[in-house]
């Protein structure tokens, strides 16, 4: 496989078996095939990671579907017209302990839900929603500087919209939060657990449990995209 610039010149390559993902059953093992190379997971394994998955609740905030070619920005856009969210999709803030900008969440409900929104279910894109999640409530948890600067970004981009000022300098009862996780894609009736990558799930249950070990609920939701 080869990327090429706008002039036509071959800019990176791969090989395609980097292109592939699949979990394959065979004689009572499980296979999985991820970025070229292959694994094979206990089925034991296997079968307490899916009741894991399978455990995390969807969030009782229902966000509106998408169509598949709505970009995740352009979504975000549309579903923060709801007077209970607020849009923070790329209003990053920056602190003196973290070198890069670090965003809070794509939408924030005033019921202290704290949403991350990512069109489709490639490992990478999963991995870095998961990521954000975990960065995000770590540090409202932890960091007084975050805290501050999150409560002025929301300050700066909540315009008239009332019910978001549960951020302050104060430290957070977590147990007020919700980290919420919600994957537009074509889902065709599939539950996350079945449609979620093998690594993405190893991923989600490491944070997750990261997540409820401070006192935060998680929720992971599905938004359909047709």
């Amino acid at each position: 496989m080869h990327a090429v610039d706008e002039n036509g010149d071959s800019t990176y390559q791969w090989g395609i078996w980097r292109c592939l993902v699949a979990e394959i059953q065979h004689g009572g093992c499980t296979y999985v095939l991820d970025e070229g190379d292959f694994y094979r997971v206990s089925s034991d394994y296997v079968d307490e990671l899916d009741r894991a998955i399978s455990a995390i609740a969807p969030s009782s905030r229902v966000l509106t579907p998408t169509t598949r070619t709505t970009v995740e920005g352009d979504y975000n856009i549309a579903a923060a017209n709801d007077p209970a969210l607020l849009l923070l999709d790329k209003q990053t803030v920056r602190i003196p302990a973290r070198t890069t900008a670090i965003e809070i969440c794509d939408l924030l409900s005033t019921d202290r839900q704290l949403i991350h929104v990512k069109r489709h279910l490639g490992s990478a894109d999963l991995s870095h929603l998961f990521a954000q999640g975990l960065v995000s409530a770590q540090l409202l948890q932890s960091s007084v500087d975050f805290r501050r600067a999150a409560q002025q970004k929301i300050r700066e981009v909540r315009g008239t919209k009332s019910g978001f000022t549960f951020i302050t300098e104060q430290p957070i009862q977590t147990s007020q939060f919700e980290v919420a996780y919600a994957i537009a894609e074509r889902w065709n009736g599939r539950a996350p657990v079945d449609a979620l990558p093998f690594f993405s799930k190893v991923n989600l249950r490491e944070v997750v449990a990261r997540l409820q070990e401070m006192g935060f609920r998680v929720t992971l939701s599905k938004i359909d995209a047709h």
